[in-house]
C-alpha cells in the first residue's frame, strides 16, 4: 500500500512539475524585424557627438547608453554623459530621451484559463505590448544652432510565459482550474520581469535603429558644407572653427 501510495505522490509531483516546466515561452518578439536597418550610412564627416538626457529610469539609460555604442559605427565618436563644461570639446549636442510605456492584454486571461488546459502559455506565450517613444534634439555645440528635432516610435509586439506566472496553471490541473482561473485575472498586468529580457534580446537592434536615424538627419540637414580643393571634395561640418584655416588655403585634416 505505502509503494502505491509512493508511487501516486510521484506521479503527481512529476505531472505537475512537467505541466508547470512545459507552459514556459521563450521572450519573443514579433516585429523586431521591422526595426533592424536595411541600409549604412555614415556620418558625412566624423563627428564627436555629446549626448545627454533628462530620462532618469534604468532601462531608458539602458538604450541611451547603446545608442551611443552604435553611434560609433558610424564615424562618430561619442561622449556619454556630456556637460557642457566638460574637458572633451563636442561638435554635436544630442539631447536623447526616451519615454517607455508597458501594457499587459485582456487577451491573457483567456489565455491562462481555460487556455492552459491546451498548453496555450507554452506555445503562445502572453500577450504584451512595450512603446519606447525615443525624442531626439540635435544642435550645435559652438552656437546652439537647431540641426534637427525629432521623435522614433518603437511599438514591440511581445510574447513571453515564465514559471513565475505558469505555475497556477500547471496547480489548475489539481485543483478544478480555480487557480488558473484565479491567476487569469492578474495575468492581464504586465509582468514587470519581461523588461530586462526584452532589452537582452532587442537592445542593440533598437539602439542600431535610433543611431542610424540620427546619423540620417545629420546628412540630411545640409550643416555639412561641401569645400572642393584641387579636385577633391572635402566634407567640413560647419560645427566647431577651425583654427588658421581658409578657404584658399590647404584643407583641414580630419
Amino acid at each position: 500500500m505505502r509503494t502505491v501510495r509512493q508511487l501516486l505522490k510521484s506521479a503527481v509531483v512529476g505531472l505537475l512539475a512537467l505541466s508547470v516546466v512545459g507552459c514556459a515561452h521563450n521572450l519573443e518578439v514579433k516585429n523586431l524585424n521591422a526595426y533592424r536597418n536595411v541600409t549604412n550610412q555614415p556620418l558625412l564627416k566624423p563627428a564627436v557627438v555629446g549626448i545627454t538626457t533628462t530620462s532618469g529610469d534604468f532601462d531608458s539609460r539602458r538604450i541611451i547608453r547603446a545608442v551611443t555604442q552604435e553611434l560609433a559605427r558610424y564615424s562618430a565618436e561619442t561622449v556619454f554623459p556630456y556637460a557642457p563644461a566638460g574637458a572633451k570639446p563636442v561638435d554635436i549636442i544630442a539631447n536623447i530621451d526616451v519615454k517607455p510605456q508597458y501594457y499587459g492584454s485582456g487577451v491573457n486571461f483567456l489565455i491562462s484559463w481555460p487556455g492552459f488546459l491546451i498548453f496555450t502559455p507554452a506555445w503562445n506565450g502572453y500577450v504584451y505590448t512595450v512603446k519606447f517613444d525615443v525624442t531626439v534634439s540635435l544642435v550645435k555645440s559652438v552656437n546652439g544652432e537647431q540641426i534637427d528635432q525629432f521623435t522614433v516610435p518603437l511599438n514591440l509586439n511581445v510574447r513571453h510565459a515564465d514559471i513565475n506566472r505558469t505555475w497556477v496553471e500547471g496547480a489548475g490541473w489539481f485543483f478544478w482550474t480555480t487557480p488558473a482561473l484565479v491567476g487569469a485575472f492578474f495575468h492581464i498586468q504586465y509582468d514587470d520581469n519581461v523588461t530586462t529580457l526584452l532589452l537582452n534580446k532587442a537592445e542593440v537592434p533598437l539602439a542600431d535603429y535610433i543611431a542610424q536615424e540620427i546619423v540620417v538627419r545629420i546628412n540630411k540637414s545640409g550643416k555639412f558644407t561641401k569645400i572642393q580643393r584641387n579636385g577633391i571634395d572635402f566634407y567640413f561640418a560647419g560645427l566647431l572653427p577651425v583654427e588658421g584655416f581658409q578657404l584658399g588655403g590647404n584643407p583641414p585634416m580630419f
